[in-house]
């Protein structure tokens, strides 16, 4: 079946799932859980872009690339997962007196290409008629800054909690519940 399915390429797309255009595209998902659970339910998932796969989105060329992907694929969904480690209001009482909150800033400095991905995504998504997720904690410094705060209150956008260690979310290191 494999080889058949192969040599029909997106004709054996269409005739299993009434199209060939992709369910969903995980954007900064780490070790791609989302992709490997839409995939068990039978959706059609492209190849996670994240680091961990070599798609490198520190760099602007390769952010470009995926935003031509993202209008050449059509996904119906992107869920967008972008780092939080430095946007933590915690990550505070790591960088303190002035030498620390220039380091921290330095390092948001550098995130930042990521929150205005975040949003292009999400317009470029929005124009096609499509979805977006952005997933990031409830309490995150990012939601103040412009891009991701002119986003959140857009007519357009709705915002919910979820609490992710309800849903048996867990450190793939360690195992223990993620909060």
């Amino acid at each position: 079946m494999t080889n058949a399915a192969r040599s029909w390429g997106g004709a054996w797309m269409e005739r299993m799932h009434g199209t060939s255009r992709p369910d969903v595209l995980e954007v900064f998902g780490g070790h791609a859980e989302v992709s490997v659970q839409a995939w068990k339910h039978g959706l059609l998932a492209l190849q996670p872009v994240d680091l961990e796969y070599g798609a490198d989105l520190t760099r602007s060329a390769e952010r470009e690339e995926l935003i031509n992907s993202i209008r050449v694929r059509r996904p119906r969904l992107v869920i967008i997962e972008f780092p939080c480690t430095v946007w933590s209001n915690l990550t505070r009482l790591n960088y303190q007196g002035s030498a620390g909150r220039q380091k921290l800033e330095g390092l948001r400095r550098e995130q930042r290409p990521f929150l205005r991905l975040t949003a292009d995504i999400a317009q470029l998504q929005r124009e096609a008629g499509d979805d977006f997720l952005v997933e990031n904690p409830q309490n995150s410094e990012a939601r103040k800054e412009k891009v991701i705060r002119e986003l959140e209150e857009a007519s357009w956008t709705w915002a919910a909690v979820g609490h992710m260690c309800r849903y048996g979310l867990r450190s793939p290191k360690d195992r223990k519940l993620l909060k």
